[in-house]
């Protein structure tokens, strides 16, 4: 990941590159996948394959914990732990 600032001629002026952690990484795979189902925590789930209630899981563990209504998250919480 980078930015460059080009020349009128197409030289490059000005060029920087990032390095992402991998739980940066991982937190944008998420939001891609996520994107890609629609915002749909059961169809990403499914393209996953993983269950709805593992997603949820994963992304708390992300940090997007707080996008989920809490009953939600409990709940899903609730039914692994009873696995």
């Amino acid at each position: 990941m980078g930015e460059a600032i080009l020349r009128g001629d197409g030289t490059v002026e000005y060029l920087k590159t990032y390095r992402l952690s991998a739980a940066q990484t991982r937190r944008a795979y998420l939001l891609k996948q996520l994107a890609q189902g629609g915002w749909s925590l059961e169809r990403t789930a499914e393209h996953l394959k993983t269950t709805q209630d593992e997603l949820i899981v994963r992304l708390r563990n992300a940090g997007f914990g707080y996008q989920l209504k809490e009953h939600v998250l409990k709940a899903a919480e609730a039914r692994l732990a009873r696995r």
